[in-house]
């Protein structure tokens, strides 16, 4: 890839980047100041390629991990009472990700909800959720948006590669 590439490339990520937040922050979701979170599912969704065949494997992934991320915040709010903050989150926190990470490790590699990264994507965001006092919804929804915009962002490549590396 030519520099003269990597440079309009890199205007369109910018510009799309710029189009995007000023959309998302227009909704009603900018009220909830999580649009961050579009930027944990971009990266991830990029280092996996942000192939257009795995938008919605990447997008399951993210959802699926927001709930396995709830699911550990109940876990932790049941267990923590009895034996301490500290001892319930590694004792969750590690029993559910071996749960998590064998189940879709194990899953035929084209099946949905086999993209980790976007799992722990996900869990993370809802951790954040939590702490936050946001409804996870709204984690679900940015971290989907934010690999919509991934996907835009690589679309880009193809047309400006043909443009300008003669």
């Amino acid at each position: 890839m030519s520099n003269k590439v990597k440079i309009a490339w890199s205007a369109w990520i910018g510009i799309l980047t710029g189009l995007y937040l000023i959309i998302y922050l227009n909704t009603p979701l900018g009220q909830h100041k999580v649009v961050w979170m579009s930027f944990v599912a971009l990266p991830i969704y990029f280092n996996g390629g942000a192939k257009r065949s795995e938008f919605f494997h990447y997008s399951l992934s993210y959802i699926i991990g927001v709930l396995w991320g709830a699911l550990m915040l109940k876990g932790l709010g049941a267990a923590a009472p009895s034996i301490g903050m500290i001892p319930a989150m590694g004792i969750v926190v590690g029993l559910l990700t071996i749960a998590c990470c064998a189940i879709h490790m194990m899953l035929p590699e084209k099946a949905l909800l086999t993209k980790v990264p976007a799992i722990f994507g996900g869990m993370a965001c809802a951790f954040a959720c939590s702490f936050l006092g946001e409804p996870i919804s709204i984690a679900m929804i940015t971290l989907v948006g934010g690999t919509i915009l991934g996907l835009l962002c690589m679309e880009g490549l193809a047309p400006i590669m043909k443009m300008l590396d003669k």
